[in-house]
């Protein structure tokens, strides 16, 4: 009896420059179906998402229909996300409608206030109906002597103005309860002064971006997770095939580079959490580089470490897309790094209360020290209290905001300034956070170290990385 070939599923992680060299050691094994798949969050993550994580859009520079687009895009019609972003954005262009009707209001030299003050012989009034009803509304109206002015609210709704006598009112009230449309509501803090109807609707407008921006972001960081988990997964079928790979010499110098890989950032690991100097000596690595290696994991001062770091990298003669990965490498670490310094600096201060009757967050901004006077000055004409540090080759604004209002001011403002900005939101325990700062920081030195020893060993055999590695394994 003829039984089916045995079939096997795998996963593989590899870097995309080494996404050939893979292939083709794997299409010696035999007939293999491969499907390709990312590991980064640039290449999973939408562009907004990626930006609202990173924290480069603010509820006030939130695109409404991107923030549309994009949830449609990424999660499914019956996923609560979805749903609630879908009634907010709703919500958004309802009262985006309500503002539009005031300023028409307003160019007729109308106040929506008229609508509910006590008639006297004549009375103003309003309806709101839908278009395919107006014809006939405005028949039944004109029958009753009423004089009519009407404002398209949208393709499917009218606002008509009522103009007529009292001893029209019972007339007119029974015509409108009939005919008036569900679909469009007025809110009852339209009934204002134009200016006070205009400033409520950008309150409500502001409201609903920081809970659109919230929402965003909590999404952004599931997925996040979600990508990060995948990531540790592959990483243990990458370990099981490299078990494989020793078996078969053909495919060992194809899969060469990915295995060097892994060792590196095992290397990298144990120079950083386990002061392994001897490794260094051991590749040859150049003293300049060696040096600086060493002062960005002991000096107190990363900065300007990490910026001759920075240099070397430039002047070398790497491939531009290896130097703009270093310059990925390097803008995050930085903003690890000011973030973590800036929190220790305010807690050594006593600038953070350990114990906090409800969440706040920090505002810190990083830049020249013309624009960190400016923006100090334009945040205290406000009453908004700031706090400046100096901070290595940065001069540092520091900012405490425990309201929502406030903090969509400070973002207005600093965003009119060339800083770097960082907002801190405080929900736990300050020192616990400050930890949790610290241990990003040391994650990310092993990659600014790795990545350093990846380019100045090229041509370093792989079992001499390996030999180097406390874990012979």
């Amino acid at each position: 009896m003829l039984l089916p070939e045995k079939i096997a599923m795998f996963r593989v992680a590899v870097p995309a420059e080494y996404e050939l060299s893979l292939i083709d050691a794997i299409s010696k094994f035999g007939n293999t179906a491969l499907k390709a798949g990312g590991m980064e969050l640039h290449h999973v993550m939408p562009k907004l998402l990626s930006d609202v994580l990173q924290g480069w859009v603010s509820p006030l520079t939130l695109d409404i229909d991107l923030t549309l687009d994009t949830i449609r895009r990424v999660l499914r019609p019956r996923d609560e996300y979805r749903i609630k972003i879908e009634n907010l954005v709703r919500e958004y262009r309802w009262i985006e409608k309500i503002e539009n009707l005031a300023k028409r209001l307003s160019s007729m030299r109308i106040s929506p206030d008229q609508f509910i003050r006590p008639p006297l012989k004549v009375k103003f009034d309003y309806m709101c109906v839908e278009s395919d009803k107006l014809l006939q509304t405005i028949h039944e109206l004109k029958s009753l002597e009423v004089i009519i002015r009407r404002i398209r609210i949208d393709e499917h709704n009218y606002f008509l103005i009522l103009i007529y006598e009292k001893n029209r009112e019972v007339q007119v009230k029974k015509l409108k309860e009939s005919i008036s449309s569900t679909l469009f509501r007025i809110p009852e803090w339209f009934f204002d002064k134009p200016q006070s109807v205009l400033m409520r609707a950008e309150e409500e407008k502001n409201k609903i971006r920081k809970e659109l921006f919230d929402t965003l972001l909590d999404v952004a960081e599931m997925i996040k997770d979600a990508v990060e988990y995948e990531k540790t997964s592959r990483i243990g079928t990458l370990e099981n095939a490299q078990k494989l790979c020793k078996e078969t010499k053909a495919s060992l110098t194809s899969l060469n580079s990915i295995v060097k890989d892994l060792i590196i950032a095992t290397l990298a690991r144990e120079i950083v959490k386990e002061n392994r100097i001897d490794v260094l000596e051991e590749l040859n690595i150049d003293e300049e580089i060696s040096k600086e290696i060493l002062e960005l994991i002991k000096s107190e001062n990363k900065l300007i470490v990490l910026e001759r770091i920075r240099l070397i990298v430039e002047s070398s003669d790497l491939d531009p897309p290896i130097k703009e990965k270093f310059k990925e490498i390097f803008a995050r670490f930085l903003r690890i790094y000011l973030r973590s310094c800036v929190f220790e600096e305010l807690l050594a201060k006593n600038k953070i209360p350990l114990s906090r009757r409800k969440d706040f967050q920090i505002g810190i901004f990083f830049g020249e020290y013309e624009y960190i006077e400016n923006l100090s000055s334009e945040l205290d004409i406000y009453g908004i209290k700031t706090l400046t540090l100096d901070l290595s080759i940065y001069n540092v604004l520091v900012t405490l905001v425990e309201d929502e209002k406030t903090l969509n001011m400070v973002q207005n403002i600093a965003e009119r300034y060339p800083v770097l900005r960082l907002f801190v939101k405080i929900t736990e325990d300050p020192l616990k956070m400050l930890a949790n700062f610290e241990k990003s920081l040391e994650v990310e030195e092993e990659v600014v170290v790795g990545g350093v020893i990846l380019v100045v060993t090229k041509e370093t055999s792989l079992e001499k990385l390996a030999n180097l590695c406390n874990d012979k394994d």
